[in-house]
């Protein structure tokens, strides 16, 4: 299972009511903040994939690269419990955020690569390219972070509830503590238009609902303590400092403890002052290279 670091950060959910195809539950937009890196799978898990772990596959379109499909929601779950298990790692679904959040790569727009519907064909797979079927995956353009298919395909099963959206600012939101129906991402291959496929718009159907335009992909967390994550903070805060011993102790300290932040240090000497970008940057470094366990197999 290849894996890819989606970096901790902010941004902005749902879509503007001006957006072309903007759909009601798409707003009100707030900010959500994402406070922890994780993996995610670069690929939507595939059927061979599901078999291997599972012992079968579900899928009415048989394909071994293709997306697995016809898996409900708690086989979904039931799969990321095998495979931790297996593992020794925290494997799971993606919340909505975290699967808005990795699909944008850092962007705003309608999808990952800009707004233009004729642009989708070349990144995913919909009604009008899908030719009735869903296809293989990873053979269109990833995005900006390297994940495939995150517009088409298959809908993708994330943990949270389906609620509507509060204008309030949101840390690491995992959704309502019940409900009726789980959010889907990403549109599929059957009925959806280039504006059903759209970052921000939001699917949901019922946990034991199995269809053959519906699979996932996963998440794997990152084992990182609090304590060493309060550390680094610390660690960080200092580099600002206006008492150079002090900022000299903690440019050391992090240095020691995560050589691959060297560039980044030596840019905040050079240029004076700590960016809010740079310390992002930092921290996401440091987790990742600080991990008690790390996933194999992880493109970078």
């Amino acid at each position: 299972m290849k894996l890819v670091l989606i970096p901790a950060g902010k941004f902005t959910i749902g879509s503007p009511k001006d957006e072309k195809n903007h759909c009601d539950d798409e707003s009100p937009q707030h900010e959500v903040a994402i406070t922890k890196a994780f993996y995610m799978g670069i690929y939507e898990i595939t059927q061979e994939q599901y078999e291997q772990i599972v012992g079968k596959n579900p899928s009415k379109i048989k394909g071994a690269q293709n997306p697995v499909e016809n898996v409900s929601w708690d086989d979904a779950v039931e799969f990321c419990q095998k495979l931790s298990k297996m593992a020794g790692k925290t494997i799971r679904l993606p919340t909505e955020a975290q699967w808005e959040w990795a699909c944008r790569a850092g962007g705003q727009t309608r999808f990952c690569f800009g707004d233009d519907d004729d642009e989708l064909d070349n990144y995913g797979w919909h009604s009008g390219n899908g030719e009735k079927t869903h296809h293989p995956v990873g053979k269109k353009k990833p995005n900006a972070y390297g994940l495939y298919d995150m517009h088409g395909n298959l809908w993708e099963w994330c943990t949270d509830w389906y609620a509507p959206y509060t204008a309030e600012k949101s840390v690491d939101p995992i959704g309502p503590d019940a409900g009726e129906c789980h959010v889907l991402r990403s549109g599929c291959w059957l009925d959806c238009s280039p504006q059903i496929c759209r970052s921000a718009r939001r699917g949901w159907y019922v946990p034991d609902i199995r269809t053959s335009t519906v699979g996932f992909r996963v998440i794997v967390d990152l084992h990182f303590t609090p304590q060493m994550r309060a550390e680094v903070d610390r660690l960080i805060e200092q580099l600002d400092s206006d008492d150079f011993r002090t900022r000299d102790s903690a440019h050391k300290k992090l240095k020691e403890m995560c050589p691959a932040v060297l560039p980044i240090l030596k840019e905040i000497q050079a240029g004076g002052k700590l960016s809010v970008e740079a310390a992002v940057r930092i921290k996401t470094i440091i987790e990742f290279h600080n991990r008690r366990t790390q996933p194999k197999d992880v493109q970078e």
